[in-house]
């Protein structure tokens, strides 16, 4: 992730700049780059492209696309996830006709696709919501001891859908079969009525399991963060780099998992530092502390609201209080605290108030 994000930034950077092209005037292809601020689609207390830029992205999907699927006005977005700082405009293109296919053999491929996602979603964003139909039906036997169900979806009006089918402005090559199965099989299910009589060709049989809830992905993690108000998508990426680095974790297939020395690490200061590692502790630092480049008056510091000398020290007397009680902490006690927490998973027959069976209890058959 640490390489993606760098290579995503260079490509960002990149298109902010001033480029001379013998096609194109000297110009950049994209505005500001700000990367806490979210896309077109996304959350801020102000509007996240300026109202001019609004009216004309609204006018060329109009357009191109018919004016039913442009707004009926200014798409105005407001922010959801906790903390967000929205001082900025969006990331968006300095001039939204400049389509993605004319880009082609002007940018490179990775900035190509950056710039075609950044295009698609600035357009998606003031256009109207897709509406999808979603059919369900039943079959079963004649007194209904064995029912089958089978749904399937279908697009009634694809409102944004549209500029992400729009193959002429990015110059991508789409499979024309892709999503012809799905229309197919809704076709055959709306032509259905109750009470059809339907005839069993073929029966095939799939076991299925109950799985665990699935490791964090790095992306999940990451949203997972955003939920509960930790952290700026700036800090995101070092974040993962100090897991790794630090062999708390180890990635594989793009999956996290916890090695000895995380799981250790974190039930220690879990136990010893249970107030600094709570997710409200951190996600409420957050909010306090002034944010040192981007400064809203929603944070608490930078509004004025707190002494942000007097937030600071409040701050390091608990931790110097936590601090000082561990470094009188026995290893013995670190011992104990860590069985305990472990013990169940390493052995589960502890907390299973059973005799252990003995060797001359065990009979062994030849």
């Amino acid at each position: 992730m640490w390489n993606f994000c760098c290579q995503l930034v260079r490509a960002s950077a990149g298109m902010c700049d001033e480029v001379h092209s013998p096609r194109f005037d000297s110009c950049c292809w994209l505005n500001a780059l700000r990367l806490s601020s979210a896309s077109c689609g996304g959350c801020g207390q102000h509007p996240e492209v300026s109202d001019e830029a609004a009216k004309d992205i609204r006018s060329l999907v109009a357009e191109r696309y018919g004016s039913n699927l442009a707004s009926d006005g200014v798409r105005k977005y407001f922010k959801k996830v906790k903390n967000a700082q929205e001082a900025h405009e969006a990331i968006r293109p300095t001039d939204i006709r400049r389509l993605p296919s004319m880009l082609a053999g002007v940018l490179d491929e990775d900035s190509l696709k950056l710039y075609t996602l950044i295009w698609s979603r600035t357009m998606a964003c003031q256009m109207e919501p897709a509406t999808i139909d979603q059919i369900q039906v039943d079959i079963g036997n004649a007194n209904e001891s064995v029912v089958f169900r089978s749904t399937c979806s279908g697009v009634e009006f694809f409102g944004y859908q549209a500029v992400y089918k729009d193959v002429e402005a990015k110059a991508i090559r789409v499979d024309e079969n892709e999503g012809n199965e799905r229309g197919e099989v809704f076709k055959a299910l709306s032509s259905l009525k109750a009470g059809d009589p339907l005839y069993l060709s073929l029966l095939e049989l799939e076991q299925h399991h109950t799985l665990p809830p699935s490791r964090y992905s790095e992306g999940a993690l990451v949203k997972k963060l955003e939920e509960l108000g930790i952290g700026r998508p700036s800090t995101y990426a070092i974040t993962m780099k100090v897991l790794q680095d630090r062999n708390y974790v180890t990635v594989k297939n793009r999956v996290l998992y916890p090695e000895f020395r995380g799981r250790m690490v974190s039930a220690f200061l879990s136990h010893h530092f249970s107030e600094v590692t709570d997710y409200s502790f951190t996600a409420d630092m957050e909010t306090e502390l002034v944010d040192a480049v981007y400064i809203l008056p929603s944070d608490n510091v930078s509004a004025g609201l707190t002494e942000w000398k007097g937030l600071l020290k409040d701050y390091w007397t608990r931790f110097s209080m936590y601090c000082n009680r561990v470094s009188n902490v026995h290893i013995h006690q670190v011992e104990k605290m860590l069985e305990k927490k472990f013990g169940i998973f390493c052995f589960p027959f502890f907390l299973i108030k059973v005799d252990m069976p003995k060797l001359n209890m065990l009979s062994f058959k030849a």
